[in-house]
């Protein structure tokens, strides 16, 4: 569980690294609370840690071996995001955005799972799995660039709509909330500038072009103006905006009912949604289904 710094207590076990404004681990995990560790946590302005008051348990986690490298679909969503969790904690705790560490791990993964079915990839995880901040993402985030490579986009380009849909809720780790579920950040009270926090946060990241630091700013807006936070419609809303939109929409209707799904999409064909993209979306996603 995470826990405030400030309501730390001695005896509790980190369960995971906490990570200084470097990148690097400051207390590693397993360690036992003392006050003096939770004065250092404090001066190094962390916010919040992942303790437990069971030491054994995090004990035979550290002994478990790492999992084996293989190309099932359930082993690259687990590892996916497994790292990605570790980069958002980091980013809870004021570590800069580290597009080496983000290339190296998902340019790989996006090239083995670009090719697999729509439904396997979404129908993965449960509901309660995909309400998972970590494992949404990650599926979010391949169905954003299967569709843009469906829309004859490059390499080049579908991995910077990749990058840009793992960064789009980068800014949620400014917001502190009960648990990583979406469903708890919604009823934040700043739910709505998420998306201005996660363009801060990659404003300056020069390896993202500037059309991708633009669908992070603008992947809740929709073409009628419904959307946020700049309540903004359609031409002002780019093309790999509307693809990271998609997807989240996707996501965001919480359903395994393929046709619930179809039905939703085509409510919203030009309306909320591109129409073209959308169009190219449903082909793709109802393959195999009648």
């Amino acid at each position: 569980m995470n826990v405030e710094v400030d309501r730390l207590k001695p005896g509790m076990v980190l369960v995971e690294d906490v990570i200084g404004k470097s990148g690097e681990p400051i207390i590693k995990q397993g360690t036992t609370l003392t006050e003096t560790h939770i004065t250092f946590l404090k001066k190094f302005l962390i916010k919040d840690v992942s303790v437990t008051t069971d030491g054994m348990l995090v004990r035979k986690r550290q002994q478990q071996k790492p999992i084996e490298e293989d190309s099932s679909l359930t082993t690259l969503l687990k590892q996916a995001s497994s790292e990605y969790e570790k980069m958002f904690n980091a980013w809870r705790n004021s570590v800069a955005i580290d597009m080496y560490a983000i290339r190296k791990t998902f340019i790989p993964f996006f090239t083995k799972v670009i090719d697999l079915p729509m439904q396997e990839v979404l129908f993965s995880y449960t509901l309660e799995e995909r309400d998972n901040i970590f494992n949404r993402t990650i599926v979010q985030s391949i169905l954003a660039i299967q569709l843009a490579r469906l829309n004859c986009f490059e390499k080049k380009d579908w991995l910077q709509i990749g990058f840009a849909t793992l960064l789009s809720d980068s800014g949620l780790s400014r917001l502190i909330t009960r648990d990583f579920t979406i469903d708890s950040y919604k009823k934040h009270d700043k739910w709505q500038l998420h998306p201005l926090y996660s363009y801060q946060m990659v404003e300056n990241i020069t390896t993202l072009t500037k059309i991708t630091k633009i669908a992070i700013l603008q992947h809740h807006e929709y073409l009628d103006g419904t959307g946020f936070p700049g309540k903004i419609s359609g031409d002002q809303i780019s093309s790999y905006s509307r693809i990271v939109t998609i997807s989240d929409f996707v996501l965001s209707l919480r359903t395994n009912n393929i046709a619930t799904i179809l039905t939703s999409l085509k409510e919203n064909l030009g309306k909320k949604l591109d129409r073209n993209l959308t169009l190219l979306f449903m082909k793709r996603f109802s393959e195999g289904y009648s």
